[in-house]
């Protein structure tokens, strides 16, 4: 699913997990949440590259910042 603004042109679509976008723009507060709708289809948008680097590297099962994120949650080169 992707998440865009339909009435922004030049906007781009971003992968949508179902709770945030794949860049996290969403919930950083990188967009404006109310103009956002969901689709099945970027709607003839490019997809932003972020989103799309993350989706690729989850497709290749290469470990991701978020899974190292949850599994480790005293970060920090103290606690390495």
């Amino acid at each position: 699913m992707y998440l865009l603004n339909p009435l922004k042109n030049k906007s781009a679509a971003h992968h949508w997990d179902g709770q945030d976008t794949l860049c996290r723009l969403f919930s950083t507060g990188g967009m404006t949440k109310r103009k956002q709708e969901i689709f099945d289809e970027p709607m003839g948008k490019p997809i932003c590259l972020m989103c799309s680097n993350v989706f690729r590297r989850s497709k290749m099962d290469v470990p991701m910042l978020r899974d190292y994120d949850r599994a480790n949650p005293a970060k920090g080169p103290e606690h390495a």
